[in-house]
């Protein structure tokens, strides 16, 4: 089972992979290694990389002119 991370449930996704889910997130320029402590696979190479692993983000890019300006949170903004 796979939770996806939105801008309003960042309690749950935390509670998720604690307990061996996985969690996918979209994130705005380039994925990063770990987000909250927690390893990103690369999620736009394949969606099986979540077969692989346990406890992990799949890790999307923001694709498309409305994602590249999102102002609502749901895209992690690389720091």
């Amino acid at each position: 089972m796979t939770l996806s991370r939105k801008e309003d449930n960042e309690h749950e996704i935390i509670e998720a992979l604690n307990s061996g889910c996985n969690v996918s997130a979209v994130f705005m320029d380039k994925l990063p290694k770990t987000y909250k402590g927690f390893k990103v696979v690369d999620g736009d190479k394949t969606d099986l990389e979540m077969t692989k692993y346990k406890n992990v983000i799949l890790g999307l890019l923001a694709k498309g002119k409305e994602a590249k300006q999102d102002k609502t949170g749901f895209i992690i903004k690389n720091k």
